[in-house]
């Protein structure tokens, strides 16, 4: 027998059960396992992650709007990975739980821009979230960043730009 070292497949019944219910064709079967799972907070993130990895579109998306909503600085990286996700919902989610986090997810979406740059979806949910932060106090490279992003800009500048704000608030 095959064994499988999935967080997912060694949890307990319960969180097998909110798994399954996450994936229920019910609606507020749904959302009360998203519930219980925000309720968990940071110990659920590994569960959701595993259903990032998931073909379904609604348990991708349950799982980006739980930890959106549980709103720990342990999820970046797994929202600025949802930032390419295939569903749009999936990434508007994701761009809104780096929005959620504040100046916690700046500098690591800026690292993402400097290295991945060539992402468009990256790119359109890095625009998105960075509005959020134009009142800040390095407003003028932000907004120079967002026409970048937006198009208004070269493309090429957006690693030059990205990388200035890094240095600035390292």
């Amino acid at each position: 027998m095959k064994q499988n070292n999935s967080k997912i497949e060694n949890a307990s019944e319960s969180i097998k059960s909110l798994v399954e219910e996450m994936g229920n064709g019910d609606g507020l079967v749904r959302q009360e396992a998203r519930r219980k799972f925000v309720g968990m907070g940071r110990p659920a993130i590994d569960y959701l992650a595993e259903l990032m990895e998931s073909p379904k579109n609604v348990l991708r998306w349950e799982a980006i709007k739980a930890m959106e909503q549980i709103a720990d600085p342990i999820s970046v990286p797994l929202f600025l990975n949802a930032l390419e996700d295939d569903d749009a919902d999936v990434r508007w989610i994701a761009a809104e739980g780096l929005i959620r986090l504040g100046s916690d997810s700046l500098k690591p979406l800026l690292e993402a821009l400097v290295n991945q740059s060539t992402s468009k979806l990256l790119r359109d949910g890095a625009h998105h979230v960075l509005h959020y932060f134009k009142e800040g106090r390095n407003r003028d490279d932000i907004e120079a960043l967002s026409r970048a992003l937006a198009g208004e800009e070269n493309e090429e500048r957006i690693p030059l730009i990205a990388e200035k704000l890094l240095n600035q608030i390292k």
